[in-house]
């Protein structure tokens, strides 16, 4: 199955409205590691059912600013996951989309501040992706530490980096693995692939294993090139490795 997720906000006035959904359905150990928006491969007949749904949810419960509702999609079914009630990692590949920023719009609505507008301002004539850049050995998927010894993020039209590394920063074995977004954005999915190997291919980091090489090896994999891959794609990436 696919885990697709839409993202919501609401406002204390009773509105709620859905900002574009996101495919999440690379994951290794039940982590994700790269986001799509909007999520590929699924009929616009269970898109619109989704948001509905995760609409609804929200309506049900009142509820108050950015919010996301999580589905795993098999075919024209799909099925309730969870609800995150907070901002989430991949809010940024929804932002590169949209144009609406969702933080701002996270504490306006805390605050009071009603909805400015509505579905027909969101923008939805991009594809985006985002790569979580990890410490990690980019084959066993282990826990890198270091010292960042030479540091080069890319940039560029619609290429963006969420993160907060500089050189000489140690990555220590305390805290999560997660480096920092690395997120593209084109006007067509195939677009995005290319630019995201592009950015992939400029960015450096030496003095601590990352998943770089990973995040290329997929890119460039058909199963995900398709839109078609499911949430047993890394482990099946894996295991054809290993054999």
């Amino acid at each position: 199955a696919k885990h697709v997720e839409v993202q919501i906000l609401g406002d204390k006035t009773g509105k709620v409205i859905s900002i574009l959904d996101r495919d999440c359905s690379v994951q290794r150990k039940n982590q994700k590691l790269i986001e799509e928006c909007p999520a590929p491969y699924i009929s616009e007949k269970v898109r619109r059912a989704l948001h509905e749904s995760a609409i609804k949810i929200a309506e049900c419960v009142e509820y108050v600013t950015v919010g996301t509702v999580e589905f795993l999609v098999n075919g024209d079914d799909f099925y309730f996951l969870e609800m995150n009630t907070r901002l989430q990692v991949e809010h940024s590949v929804t932002e590169m989309v949209s144009g609406i920023d969702i933080v701002k719009w996270q504490i306006r609505t805390a605050a009071g501040v009603p909805i400015e507008f509505s579905k027909y301002d969101i923008r939805n004539d991009f594809s985006a992706i985002e790569c979580r850049i990890c410490a990690e050995d980019p084959v066993t998927m282990r826990p890198s530490t270091g010292k960042i010894e030479l540091l080069n993020i890319p940039g560029g039209m619609n290429v963006r980096f969420d993160g907060a590394l500089y050189n000489g920063l140690v990555i220590s074995p305390f805290y999560d693995s997660m480096l920092g977004k690395l997120v593209v954005a084109a006007r067509t999915r195939e677009e995005a692939i290319r630019k995201m190997k592009c950015a992939l291919s400029e960015l450096v980091i030496v003095g601590v294993s990352t998943n770089r090489d990973l995040h290329m090896k997929i890119m460039e994999n058909e199963n995900f090139i398709s839109g078609r891959y499911t949430t047993d794609f890394c482990q099946k990436l894996m295991e054809k490795h290993e054999a």
